[in-house]
């Protein structure tokens, strides 16, 4: 056994040091960007002036001697990543160069210890450097790094940073982080990346029967009881409504560019239909709201679908089963954009079409609440992409030379990791798992039909249950030539992973989406889950998700629509560390898809508010502003994670260690005084229910006691 001591001088912020042994005292590695090795460090964290010190059993090929590294200045050097020598003559390890670069820009270090030869080389393969180490004489290896004069350092750096640019290869560069899924880059994105957060219109607006508006299917649904957790309804929400210029208000402290909201097709079209009537109030209200957005800067991004389908559309023709919403739809799409158009110029057709089709027309867990087992859901979906098509060619023909702005759809789909990645039958389940949820309705817009797995096991299952035709409906080649290419961005929702195996489903007489696809989905119970038991933190799965898209449908142009994380209220949680840590997760791997080519623009933190969740109530709250829906006012208090996330909009990105480091804990010391604020709120809240309840209650007793009393005076003295 021999020991290392690491000597460190100056500041030292956030536990800089995280790699700097492995297996041998190498040369220093910067501990934030292997997160995932913690549990092979026994590096301690310390304060300024003190020690470190380090144990190695010695291996059999030899010992390992001291070796000193001091450190010098208020932040870490990081010429060197990953691991170093592990045995005599290792093979030189890769480091990324951009990694490099970064770290050297706010390095003053000087390294002091001695070696007995070192040599430094760059390696003409780009994008990389090596270090190697060179056994001199024999016996056991001594190490040391030569002490350096300052000049020395600042020349090395120089000559490193040179390399670095000259060989910089943005592909190579993150080539390590696909075999380490855990690790985190630090780095800024595009000039021009947008940033925003999102809301839906039944989620948040409430006045569900205020002037003018029709009844939608989530005001029929929720009005029945035993649909949604605790008979809950969002007639009134978080009265956004009524709040538009409060809740800007917070989108300008967030400094954001862009809200991405929808609109309530109800609300300006209260049956549905064009010809039978318009709601000027409606209109005038989503006027307003863009007109305010614009004031403060803020680009609005508008769906016109997020799930409220006119209840009268629903009653008379059956809502997405019927072909006939292609051209009611079409009509509200067109009714938007002459009305909206001149200031909107970002559009999304139909926010995660999945759910609409399976939760509302399969499993009916959602509005319109429909078991239509087998095929409603492919034939909601069949209807929905035809539409989508139509209102896409609408405003190509009629609107775009005009307007000039731009119309696609917004896809939800997780990532399904196959849990053997060498078994090739896992491999199938989980591009089954894929093309099940996005290949669905991204297969037909940029390849013109459904994904051939479907079609496949599909049909061999209606084949089984005795069916003439596929219970997937089919497009004529009239209408995939219509439908292929009907999209100007993809928009893309995102929450989180599973890992998927093979599983064959008995024969059923009556089969369903769900055991269509042959396959089984499972967690890995270590993964995260702060809320809800579906939405587990995998943020690598993102990353893997967008190469998908890349690949499969030609690297279109990407805006992240939805990604956030909820948790399940038992009491306010502002505090919300779990929410702060996948935001910073799956924002960074959208960062590495970025320099891995994936053609991403924008980027949706979902969502703006805790809202009313659909079949869950109120039960999830997914917002970055906790409201306080006992209070009458549903006032907006902000979270920690709405700090965390301004930081990164300013610093666009994850700048170095060091900053992000110190966000968190501003973070934390920010929501420590709106918890306090809240405290008080909530007691004066119950004061007035106090005194709007009890002291009534009190009055009418005294009243009645005093008549009884009266009577029994006056019966006494009669």
């Amino acid at each position: 056994m021999s020991s290392c001591k690491v000597f460190i001088k100056g500041h030292l912020t956030g536990n800089v040091m995280r790699e700097f042994f492995e297996p041998v005292c190498g040369l220093y590695m910067a501990r934030q960007f292997f997160p995932a090795y913690d549990s092979q460090r026994q590096l301690e964290s310390v304060a300024p002036e003190e020690s470190v010190k380090c144990d190695l059993r010695e291996k059999s090929d030899g010992s390992r001697k001291l070796v000193e590294h001091k450190r010098y200045g208020d932040t870490c050097p990081a010429s060197w990543r990953k691991q170093l020598l592990s045995g005599w003559l290792q093979r030189a390890q890769r480091v990324p160069a951009g990694l490099i670069l970064q770290l050297l820009c706010e390095s003053k270090f000087i390294l002091n210890a001695p070696v007995k030869f070192w040599q430094f080389r760059g390696i003409p393969r780009l994008g990389h450097m090596h270090c190697e180490e060179h056994q001199v004489g024999t016996g056991r290896a001594h190490f040391a790094v030569m002490k350096l004069t300052a000049k020395t350092t600042y020349i090395l750096r120089l000559w490193y940073t040179l390399v670095a640019v000259i060989q910089l290869n943005a592909a190579e560069d993150f080539q390590w982080t696909k075999n380490n899924p855990g690790s985190f880059y630090y780095g800024t994105f595009p000039a021009g990346f947008l940033w925003g957060v999102g809301s839906s219109a039944y989620q948040t607006e409430g006045a569900w029967d205020v002037d003018g508006k029709g009844p939608s299917i989530w005001d029929a649904f929720t009005h029945q009881k035993g649909k949604v957790f605790r008979n809950e309804t969002g007639d009134s929400a978080c009265d956004g409504y009524y709040k538009v210029k409060d809740d800007i208000q917070l989108l300008k402290e967030l400094k954001v560019n862009h809200y991405l909201f929808s609109i309530s097709w109800p609300r300006i079209m209260p049956t549905g239909i064009k010809t039978e009537q318009l709601n000027e109030n409606g209109i005038q209200f989503y006027n307003d709201t863009i007109n305010s957005l614009l004031e403060n800067n803020i680009t609005p991004i508008v769906s016109l679908y997020h799930w409220d389908l006119p209840q009268v559309l629903q009653e008379k023709y059956g809502g997405w089963q019927n072909i006939s919403m292609i051209n009611y739809f079409n009509d509200y799409a067109n009714l938007c954009f002459e009305k909206f158009g001149d200031r909107v110029k970002h559009w999304i057709t139909f926010s995660n079409p999945w759910a609409v089709a399976e939760q509302g027309y399969e499993t009916g867990e959602h509005a319109p609440g429909l078991k239509l087992g087998g095929c409603g859901a492919y034939k909601a979906a069949h209807h929905i992409i035809k539409t989508h098509a139509k209102v896409w060619h609408s405003y190509n023909n009629t609107w775009r030379s005009e307007q000039q702005g731009m119309v696609g759809i917004s896809l939800t789909s997780g990532w399904g990791e196959p849990v053997d990645p060498h078994s090739q039958t896992d491999r199938d389940a989980a591009e089954r798992y894929i093309q099940f949820h996005l290949g669905w309705f991204a297969n037909p817009i940029y390849r013109g039909d459904y994904p051939e797995v479907m079609k496949n096991y599909i049909g061999r299952k209606s084949a089984q249950q005795g069916l003439g035709t596929s219970r997937l409906p089919t497009f004529s080649v009239q209408e995939k030539t219509y439908i292929k290419g009907t999209s100007d961005f993809l928009g893309i929702g995102h929450f989180t992973t599973r890992y998927v195996l093979q599983k064959s489903f008995p024969f059923l007489q009556v089969s369903s989406y769900r055991t269509d696809h042959d396959l089984a989905e499972l967690v890995d119970p270590t993964w995260p889950a702060p809320g809800p038991k579906w939405l587990y933190s995998v943020p690598w799965g993102f990353r893997r998700l967008l190469n998908f898209i890349k690949t499969q449908y030609g690297n279109p142009l990407i805006y992240v629509t939805e990604n956030g994380v909820s948790e399940k209220v038992q009491c306010p949680q502002l505090c919300d560390e779990w929410r702060i840590e996948y935001l910073k997760g799956y924002i960074n791997e959208i960062l590495k898809a970025l320099n891995d080519g994936v053609n991403v623009k924008g980027y949706t933190a979902w969502s703006l508010l805790d809202k009313f969740e659909w079949n869950k109530g109120f039960s999830e709250r997914f917002g970055l502003y906790h409201i306080d829906f006992k209070n009458k006012n549903k006032p907006r208090y902000p979270k920690a994670s709405v700090d965390y996330y301004k930081k990164i909009i300013s610093a666009n990105g994850f700048p170095n260690p060091r900053e992000v480091e110190n966000w968190h804990q501003k973070a934390m010391d920010t929501c420590s005084t709106t918890r306090q604020l809240l405290a008080t709120d909530s007691l004066i809240t119950h004061m007035e229910m106090v005194t709007e309840i009890v002291l009534p209650t009190v009055f009418t007793l005294c009243i009645l006691i005093s008549i009884v009393l009266l009577i029994i005076y006056l019966r006494n003295h009669t």
